[in-house]
């Protein structure tokens, strides 16, 4: 929900730096905008339901943590920077144009990455309270299969979709000069699929403290990319 009230903030200081013609660089401070207001809401939010108090520093405590959540972190780095790498491959080989064809496909699929995210956040508490205990490996595994089954049925008529429409949809979004993007659209946009799929894996063997197979994954995919 804090999510969609950050984007529909976003979106508004959008609509008004273009109304009074603010410049492009005032994008960083709505951005940075948005953030603090949806971040001061989450923090009100969280204060009235629960009560928290500060009982000082455990160094045992953060220890353990760092250990458990080294590996994804690290992880996400890697993945975030994988994107980054091959826009300067691409820069290295062709010109500014052809790296913008290779940015607005992700452009696009970028904000559907949500809907998987937030099935896979409902389901998550479900899969740790499941995994922590050995006699329910059976149901999670059933969870698990049906989760594939509903991204499948999802994603599949999605991703048909975009690639019948990816022209209009690029004329319409990025206008005429971008339509050499259709193509790199028609193809990437399946990767949503392969990135729900992979998302539901990672979470899965998060709750069952598997974590490090996503690093070892994650460095693989880095390679072969």
């Amino acid at each position: 929900v804090m999510q969609s009230v950050q984007k529909i903030i976003l979106l508004v200081l959008y609509l008004v730096m273009i109304f009074f013609n603010l410049g492009l660089t005032h994008i960083f401070g709505a951005v940075l905008a948005a953030n603090c207001i949806s971040f001061a809401l989450t923090a009100i939010l969280l204060l009235k339901k629960f009560s928290f108090q500060i009982t000082g520093w455990h160094p045992k405590q953060m220890g353990y943590l760092i250990k458990e959540s080294y590996v994804i972190m690290v992880s996400a780095v890697l993945s975030e920077g994988r994107s980054y790498a091959n826009i300067f491959l691409l820069k290295s080989m062709s010109t500014l144009n052809q790296v913008s064809f290779f940015q607005i496909p992700h452009r696009i699929i970028t904000p559907l990455q949500i809907i998987p995210r937030s099935m896979i956040l409902a389901i998550f508490p479900t899969f740790s309270q499941m995994g922590s205990r050995a006699d329910d490996s059976a149901a999670l595994s059933l969870i698990y299969q049906s989760m594939v089954k509903y991204m499948t049925l999802i994603f599949t008529p999605i991703c048909v979709l975009v690639c019948l429409g990816a022209s209009p949809i690029v004329l319409i979004l990025f206008g005429k000069p971008f339509l050499a993007s259709v193509l790199p659209l028609q193809i990437c946009i399946w990767g949503i699929w392969f990135f729900s799929l992979s998302a539901i894996m990672e979470d899965l063997l998060i709750a069952i403290n598997r974590q490090q197979l996503i690093g070892i994954g994650t460095v693989i995919g880095l390679i072969a990319n």
